[in-house]
């Protein structure tokens, strides 16, 4: 009895808990929370000595707090060479819920971090 109780509790509580949004054009992420943190990932020294240029396409989940509760690389060319710096520089950033989002319900959103030399420069 005591095991059907717990599990009635447990389904409603989840029941309770909104989904993530997803950013789309029906629903963008400025409507619900608005970036105040943002770190730029650190070009990684190894490619820039080599010349390597490339992006990364990463899927994040931001939480109730505001901060990002996961992310994921769904695109990184050429490899995973810039991967680690943008991971550190994701879970960087910090949002704040909008009006739109008196709930604070949790969003997914991606960014795409290009890694581009600059021509000018002595590199």
């Amino acid at each position: 009895m005591r095991v059907s109780a717990l599990l009635c509790l447990v389904l409603l509580l989840c029941a309770c808990v909104a989904p993530p949004i997803q950013d789309t054009d029906e629903t963008p992420l400025e409507n619900y929370w608005r970036l105040v943190e943002v770190a730029e990932p650190v070009y990684p020294t190894a490619a820039r000595e080599a010349g390597i240029e490339g992006h990364v396409l990463v899927q994040v989940r931001i939480g109730r707090q505001g901060v990002v509760q996961q992310a994921r690389v769904l695109e990184s060319e050429p490899g995973e060479i810039f991967v680690p710096s943008v991971m550190r520089a994701i879970h960087t950033f910090r949002y704040e819920a909008t009006d739109n989002n008196p709930d604070r319900r949790s969003m997914y959103t991606e960014y795409r971090f290009d890694f581009e030399l600059d021509a000018n420069s002595n590199d």
